[in-house]
């Protein structure tokens, strides 16, 4: 990520924009380009998902592995869209945000009291 950003200081803090074809939709594509900007982040959850393959049962690979996969595509996503507006979250991702929030809440209390 330090690369990543001294890259972004040297462009002279330009914001690219994710959609590149300019249609208005993202595509898998431009998604999977924008994700893969980050190797290092990838190379962390690499090591993680060894580490679960390791030390945990077989599903715990495969579930941790999708639920990593989302909760980084969508956090990347909202780190561009604060950038660029203005370092603003728009009100949808702020809804999204206390959503995903509360529902980790409910869902850490849960597997605390059944657990």
């Amino acid at each position: 990520l330090a690369f990543e950003f001294l890259d972004w200081k040297d462009s002279g803090w330009v914001i690219e924009p994710l959609d590149k074809d300019g249609d208005g939709k993202l595509s898998a594509m431009e998604v999977l380009m924008f994700v893969g900007s980050t190797p290092v982040a990838v190379g962390a959850g690499s090591f993680l998902m060894l580490e679960v393959v390791f030390f945990g049962p077989g599903y715990y690979f495969a579930v941790t592995c999708i639920l990593l996969y989302f909760a980084f595509v969508k956090l990347m996503m909202a780190v561009h869209n604060w950038a660029k507006n203005d370092f603003y979250l728009d009100e949808t991702f702020q809804k999204r945000g206390q959503r995903i929030i509360h529902g980790g809440q409910a869902l850490s209390l849960a597997l605390g009291v059944l657990g």
